[in-house]
């Protein structure tokens, strides 16, 4: 069903592919150990958050305010000094606030803490376009950009099952240590210089692999530099504001469910902490199938933007669902649901924006769009868990995310009448 590789032409972009989705895998375990952290009662009790919905809350928006202020203001770093330095000092400093999360004596202490790893996940995201930009022709950059959400998304599925039994077995601190020595390892493959900036250094390309992206390389030079005024002015550009709008749309039901998933199912849906690791799981297993398939379509359909007004279409109507269900099974199939679809989104947003944007501005693009709609999309989980607190009960932070999914239809249907 899907675009596999053949190895015997690809091999090298697609060897620096999936040691990037391994990357990103490890970089998203680093921020994903504080949704299981909300319904322990030892951390909960530790840091003084018990019945505090809207602090909980904001150690999520302590990580993405910092995290898409660099995004916008640091990501040219990657156009000037080389995605492979910029990556590895993002990955770095992330390590070093996922150790110091680990020891944070104080809720404040983890705030700073949370505060440094969203500069270190800022410097180190805008890189990957980047990497996808020099790396791939543009036919490949749906499923490319499908591969790399597959490391992300694969995060949290193994990250539910495995930090509940951490806790359980350990304690809330081990869910910080384990990630941060696993990312210490994830800097191996920038360190070694087998992910380099681009095939022109790199040691493990062959010749018809390095004229094959060459080419198509001198042919986006051509494009970007034969209108280049237009170019730098992207930003200015309608198009640009619709992929942003239907990403912060996108972010903000991701970063909604993604923070407050575990503690609905187990405060609302009345599921067990042991069973709430593999329960939890089942809406990132989802997402891992919905991106392949849509970077795939979005790949041969060639209107990208038709995969992603189907997706934000249903993912509305999903949770709108939610509240109405008795069944448990059925909350957990909605919410299941409501994850995937609004996760086909993400490597179609990226696919259009790449082809927006001529090569030396994909990094300062990339972090532009990323970090507006974080810093927007910060704020959800903070307002969920203040309307989980004033209200009592998690449905009106539900609704708000539906909200959200309409706008995201609204703006796709937008990009898909302009012929995107």
């Amino acid at each position: 069903m899907f675009n596999l590789p053949d190895f015997k032409v690809k091999k090298a972009r697609y060897m620096i592919i999936y040691l990037m989705v391994a990357m990103y895998f490890v970089v998203y375990l680093q921020r994903t150990n504080i949704s299981i952290l909300l319904v322990d009662p030892v951390f909960l009790e530790y840091m003084g958050l018990v019945g505090k919905s809207g602090l909980q809350g904001f150690i999520m928006t302590a990580f993405l305010l910092p995290y898409a202020f660099t995004n916008m203001f640091v990501s040219p770093l990657g156009d000037k000094i080389g995605p492979r330095k910029t990556m590895l000092l993002g990955t770095l400093i992330a390590v070093f606030g996922t150790l110091a999360g680990g020891i944070a004596p104080t809720f404040l202490l983890l705030l700073v803490s949370r505060l440094v790893l969203g500069v270190g996940h800022g410097i180190y995201y805008p890189t990957l376009s980047i990497f996808v930009r020099n790396w791939f022709v543009p036919q490949e950059r749906g499923i490319a950009n499908a591969l790399i959400a597959v490391g992300g998304v694969s995060a949290p599925l193994v990250a539910m099952p495995l930090f509940t039994w951490l806790i359980g077995s350990y304690s809330w601190k081990s869910t910080f240590f384990i990630v941060a020595i696993l990312g210490m390892i994830a800097t191996l493959p920038l360190m070694l210089r087998i992910i380099t900036d681009g095939p022109d250094d790199n040691a493990h390309i062959t010749d018809e692999e390095k004229n094959l992206i060459a080419a198509q390389a001198v042919q986006q030079r051509e494009a970007d530099n034969s209108d280049q005024g237009a170019m730098l002015n992207v930003f200015k550009t309608l198009d640009f504001w619709l992929i942003t709008a239907s990403y912060l749309a996108y972010l903000s039901i991701w970063w909604g469910l993604f923070t407050w998933l575990p503690q609905y199912l187990m405060m609302a849906r009345g599921f067990s902490l042991q069973s709430l690791g593999w329960i939890s799981s089942l809406p990132y297993a989802c997402a891992v199938v919905a991106v392949l398939i849509s970077g795939t379509l979005s790949d041969r359909l060639g209107k990208r933007a038709l995969v992603c007004v189907v997706g934000l279409s249903a993912t509305p109507l999903c949770l709108l669902a939610t509240p109405t269900v008795s069944s448990s099974y059925a909350c957990v199939l909605l919410m299941t649901l409501s994850v995937g679809l609004d996760v086909a989104f993400y490597p179609i947003a990226w696919a259009i924006l790449q082809s927006k944007l001529p090569a030396n501005l994909i990094g300062a693009g990339s972090g532009m769009m990323n970090g507006i709609c974080n810093l927007c999309s910060a704020f959800t989980p903070f307002l969920m868990g203040l309307l989980i607190e004033s209200t009592g009960h998690y449905d009106a932070g539900i609704y708000l995310l539906a909200g959200f999914g309409l706008m995201g239809v609204i703006c796709s249907g937008a990009l898909l009448k302009r012929g995107n």
